[in-house]
């Protein structure tokens, strides 16, 4: 009885031997797939990170054009206002003068032009 309780012994750490080999291999892989899904998921967050810098830079380059586009158009309505203003000036204080008028008229249409019309 003592020797086939030895003989069990022996056995169950022969076993035993086996399944803590065959725990540390798991436990090894375990811990190899675990840095390897932490450094996947820095390399995520880095691109990620990159993706949203491009993005941001993108987003800050159209807000750019929109507030030129924006500005020359206000410039652009100004300096119709402006011209309006000056004709509407212009004829309320030549309205019995046709001859001044029409001085006047040559005079702006030359500098629009650029040319000197007498």
């Amino acid at each position: 009885m003592y020797d086939y309780a030895e003989k069990k012994n022996r056995e169950a750490q022969i076993r035993l031997g086996i399944y803590q080999k065959k725990m540390a291999h798991l436990h090894g892989e375990m811990e190899g797939i675990k840095e390897e899904g932490l450094e996947q998921l820095k390399r995520m967050e880095e691109e990620g990170l990159r993706e949203e810098e491009a993005a941001m830079v993108s987003m800050e380059e159209q807000w750019r054009e929109r507030m030129v586009q924006e500005k020359n158009k206000l410039l652009g309505a100004l300096r119709r206002e402006v011209v309006e203003k000056i004709i509407e000036d212009i004829r309320e204080k030549t309205r019995g003068d046709s001859a001044l008028r029409r001085r006047i008229t040559r005079t702006l249409m030359g500098k629009i032009t650029g040319e000197a019309i007498r």
